[in-house]
């Protein structure tokens, strides 16, 4: 064999690597974290304010997944103070799971069934307001 028909093969064989490595990476689908995150980062200050204030409660708010639901347990001080907020389930590998579900103490805690949720690993952010002072906890569960 001569040295053009090696170079043909090689240039050939390395051609069809390179094809088929961008038919592939088309048919992956790739997800912004969040479609806004513009916006949400002109807003990181407040977002790193409000980490800090959740570090400085006194009591934790924990996260337990019980047979058919998700259970958020706040602390029972938090009853008549907590003013608004959400609950949002972030699915690291699948925008299209993510749910957000709006903050409704019932007590010192609040249920959220499990059937609207996907089997697998979510990062879940409780975001409130308590005396207008905004706090945001990161906590993480799996389905």
């Amino acid at each position: 064999m001569s040295w053009g028909w090696k170079i043909t093969v090689f240039l050939g064989a390395f051609i069809t690597f390179i094809v088929s490595m961008v038919v592939q990476s088309f048919s992956y689908t790739i997800d912004l974290v969040s479609e806004d995150y513009y916006m949400q980062e002109l807003a990181y200050q407040d977002r790193i304010d409000a980490k800090e204030r959740a570090k400085e409660l006194q009591s934790t708010i924990e996260v337990k997944v019980v047979s058919d639901a998700v259970t958020v347990f706040f602390p029972v001080s938090f009853n008549d103070v907590t003013e608004n907020g959400f609950i949002k389930f972030y699915r690291p590998e699948n925008s299209g799971l993510d749910k957000s579900v709006p903050l409704k103490l019932d007590g010192n805690n609040q249920i959220i069934p499990v059937s609207i949720l996907e089997p697998g690993y979510y990062d879940v952010f409780i975001d409130f307001k308590v005396n207008k002072e905004a706090f945001h906890i990161k906590k993480s569960i799996s389905l």
